[in-house]
């Protein structure tokens, strides 16, 4: 809520390096094959216009991407820093969950929760509300050319990118609880072993 144009700007600059980078995939593609059927002498091919599109590509998806990590790291790192002042403040007044916590507890919420905040948008949701955005642009414009051929390119990404880890994730959920439930534990023994 803070600086929702900044969150926008590194998804819009993940979108356009994913784009770029599909770009570059297909002209690549066209171009080799276009060079091999004119080697064989079957039509003549101008490979001016494709080698062009391919740099212009490159270029595109390089600065993107470069934007991209200063937009979406600088986003998150500003959330973060605003978060930890948040969360310090609450122990301080003595009010929320936090301040009930044993020290051990405390530590562990203070370190590696706030830190695993900042995978959630740099890892996670920013590429991948990306991906589905260009997914659905490269699912209409296949569409278009042919219901059977966009379900035939779609239907796999879908599986092995959004079903796969949703499984993953459900399966894994037990065993995670677990182990931040020995972590928590492990740490509070540290801390009160240090206090000892």
């Amino acid at each position: 809520r803070s600086a929702p144009w900044r969150f926008a700007a590194g998804l819009a600059l993940t979108v356009m390096t994913l784009a770029a980078g599909a770009g570059l995939l297909a002209v690549s593609g066209y171009l080799i094959v276009g060079s091999a059927i004119a080697g064989l002498g079957l039509m003549a091919f101008d490979v001016v216009i494709p080698s062009a599109a391919i740099r212009l590509f490159a270029v595109v998806r390089t600065v993107a991407r470069y934007a991209e990590r200063l937009a979406s790291h600088d986003a998150t790192f500003r959330f973060i820093a605003r978060l930890r002042v948040d969360v310090f403040r609450s122990i301080a007044d003595g009010r929320g969950q936090l301040a009930r916590l044993r020290a051990g507890a405390l530590f562990a919420r203070l370190s590696s929760d706030l830190d695993a905040l900042d995978g959630l948008n740099i890892r996670f949701a920013t590429p991948f509300f990306a991906a589905a955005i260009v997914l659905t642009g490269f699912a209409v414009i296949l569409w278009s050319i042919s219901p059977l051929l966009a379900a035939a390119t779609i239907m796999p990404i879908l599986t092995g990118g959004v079903l796969a880890p949703c499984l993953v994730g459900i399966f894994a959920t037990r065993d995670a609880r677990r182990r931040m439930l020995a972590l928590d534990a492990a740490r509070t023994r540290l801390v009160d072993l240090d206090r000892g």
